[in-house]
């Protein structure tokens, strides 16, 4: 009867072997530790990514504004000849590029019951070269003189949105709507009034809504 024989391997061979699988396991720990490393920065790059390309497509389709107070002004009692909007950037936001706002005002006079519609664009832009824009708006700030952007809207900061010139002259009694949106969005908040029956002889007045 043929019996196989088992060779063992010594001490020293045994050894040898076990110190060369430790080295490979430790070898996959290490990578599997630097492959993780890797996936994790990768993944909280794309993320941050995700979260910054979110934030400026919501700022191109919903500009962050909110509207404080409106007023208008007239020079002879009769007409309202501009306007001022007191806004500030939405909580939450990083506040929003002025140059991208365009303010979308409809209405329909009281007095002759002529409606209009007019959109006025930030004043650094040339309407000229912008279709569907009847003017522009020149900005006042109240609490930071000395921003590090002068068309740019802070959080926590308070602007005028002023329209002076190229408004259609709107008396008294009249329905009014501005719509605050993008360049190429969608209306971002809406402010609707109504001025009131009878204006001041000259100066600024509130618009309540």
């Amino acid at each position: 009867m043929n019996v196989k024989r088992i060779n063992r391997l010594s001490e020293k061979e045994s050894g040898a072997i076990g110190i060369g699988t430790l080295i490979v396991f430790i070898g996959l720990i290490l990578v599997a530790a630097i492959a993780s490393a890797v996936i994790v920065g990768v993944m909280g790059d794309l993320q941050e990514r995700a979260k910054r390309t979110g934030r400026e497509t919501q700022e191109n389709i919903h500009p962050p504004i909110k509207v404080q107070e409106a007023e208008g002004f007239t020079a002879d009692g009769n007409t309202m000849d501009e306007l001022r909007v007191s806004a500030t950037a939405v909580e939450g936001t990083r506040g929003y590029n002025l140059e991208n706002l365009v303010i979308h005002i409809v209405g329909e006079d009281g007095v002759d019951g002529e409606g209009f519609n007019q959109r006025f664009a930030h004043e650094s832009l040339d309407p000229a070269n912008l279709d569907g824009i009847d003017g522009t708006f020149e900005v006042e700030r109240f609490t930071n003189e000395d921003p590090e952007n002068e068309n740019y809207l802070y959080t926590d900061e308070l602007v005028g949105l002023y329209i002076t010139e190229d408004l259609h002259p709107i008396g008294p009694d009249s329905d009014l709507t501005f719509r605050f949106l993008a360049a190429e969005g969608a209306t971002s908040s809406i402010l609707e009034t109504i001025t009131p029956v009878s204006y001041p002889d000259h100066g600024w007045f509130d618009l309540t809504y």
